[in-house]
């Protein structure tokens, strides 16, 4: 069941033929039930939070891969709902944003700047900012009041990175780990059924890249190029963030420096020695 409110009704009936015409009025009344499931919305609790790829803090040659997190909790991505008319009713309401140096106004280095803010500022910014079209009344005063972690992003950035509508269906999935499976990094993913969510952009250009999480509900019909003004800014709540650098040149990558050391015994199998390799960028390693 997705965040809502639900109500359950009870009625009795009897199916015979000899009832008498009044036996409605002699049944018990009918009674109803109303209660509400509750969903993470603004806040993230970190225990939810099992693995993310690249690793915080790495670097290494990451042109190839779409960043991308592991959640513990498998129904996490589906347990609200977007409402977009080109939404698929599968299509999670979280997505992975990743943005480049000099993208976000507040953190120009990508280095995982957050501000805090109340939820009543997050769903209500000022003029020129658009946030979540969430209306505060359906939300609980302790909630509004509660602190939550922001992000603004330029409209022209946001419109580049954001997966569509008709995208979001495919950018997150379920998996189930029956062995524990590990990882070059040292990760290990322990046998159990997690969410794994996948970001739409490569790491193509060197330099630091900053990971968030973001919610995408109440900007259902918002996500289309053009849909917003280009000279305005997206105030998204971020509930989670990690950073990370992309090495094109191999300088500060280990597994490349260690492959360079024994590649000149390719060529001859008897060389057993190990030769610092040459590159033309400065050498030096990076602990991952």
């Amino acid at each position: 069941m997705t965040a809502d409110t639900y109500t359950v009704e009870a009625t009795h009936d009897l199916i015979h033929p000899d009832l008498p015409p009044d036996y409605k009025d002699r049944l018990p009344k009918p009674v109803s039930q109303s209660f509400e499931v509750r969903a993470v919305q603004f806040l993230l609790d970190t225990g939810y939070v099992h693995s993310a790829y690249p690793p915080a803090g790495s670097t290494g040659r990451y042109t190839s891969v779409l960043p991308h997190i592991t959640l513990s909790r498998d129904v996490l991505p589906w347990e609200r709902r977007l409402q977009g008319i080109r939404v698929d009713e599968r299509a999670p309401w979280l997505a992975l944003l990743v943005f480049a140096e000099d993208e976000l106004p507040a953190d120009p280095s990508a280095a995982g700047v957050i501000i805090e803010r109340p939820v009543a500022d997050l769903l209500t910014p000022p003029r020129g900012l658009h946030g979540p079209a969430i209306d505060p009344a359906s939300v609980p005063t302790d909630v509004l009041d509660s602190y939550c972690r922001t992000i603004d992003v330029p409209v022209s950035v946001f419109e580049k990175i954001v997966p569509r509508e008709d995208e979001l269906l495919y950018t997150a999935h379920t998996r189930e780990v029956t062995v524990p499976s590990y990882r070059s990094n040292g990760d290990v993913i322990e046998p159990g059924e997690f969410a794994v969510l996948t970001a739409t952009r490569f790491p193509r250009d060197e330099g630091s890249y900053v990971v968030h999480l973001v919610s995408l509900e109440g900007f259902e019909g918002r996500l289309d190029e053009g849909a917003l003004p280009a000279a305005e800014t997206v105030r998204l709540c971020s509930l989670h963030v990690w950073a990370f650098a992309c090495d094109t040149t191999n300088t500060l990558d280990p597994d490349a420096l260690l492959r360079g050391l024994a590649d000149h015994g390719r060529e001859d199998p008897h060389e057993t020695g190990t030769r610092i390799p040459r590159y033309r960028g400065r050498i030096g390693c990076h602990r991952i």
